[in-house]
């Protein structure tokens, strides 16, 4: 009996991560009353899903009188781009900027950075600009659901 009991905890654990996760949408499909639904959405928003951060400091130099909207657009475009990991860019002076992404792992967080790097770099070299990155302590941190 211990067995079941214990299972089915797992179950309704990763259950309500994902819901976290995911958001009350992810259990539409379950064709749950509506005063479930919301139930099941109020003890998710409980959760603290992990997540990681990795951070670094970019540093882009141009030398173009337009060099600024340059880099903006840039950096805009890095910000949106579509990925699982969530990417923030903010001044910290010039030339440098302060990269933070956000993802559920390491792994995701690290290849969300690789290719954000990558295109900075690329812009940075087809207006003939300065490209330096240095990489700055990484943690694990805790997002309410």
């Amino acid at each position: 009996m211990k067995k079941k009991s214990f299972k089915s905890t797992i179950t309704f654990t990763i259950f309500f991560e994902a819901v976290a996760k995911k958001g009350i949408e992810s259990a539409h499909n379950l064709e749950l009353p509506s005063d479930i639904l919301k139930a099941i959405e109020e003890e998710s928003n409980k959760i603290q899903v992990p997540h990681v951060e990795i951070r670094g400091i970019v540093e882009i130099s141009l030398k173009k009188p337009d060099a600024i909207d340059i880099i903006k657009n840039i950096l805009v475009q890095v910000e949106t781009s579509k990925s699982s990991a969530t990417v923030n860019v903010t001044y910290i002076g010039a030339p440098r900027y302060r990269v933070v992404v956000t993802a559920e792992n390491f792994k995701v967080a690290e290849k969300a950075m690789n290719s954000i790097l990558e295109r900075i770099q690329s812009a940075v070299s087809k207006h003939h600009g300065s490209f330096n990155y240095i990489r700055q302590e990484s943690k694990k941190t805790h997002q309410q659901g």
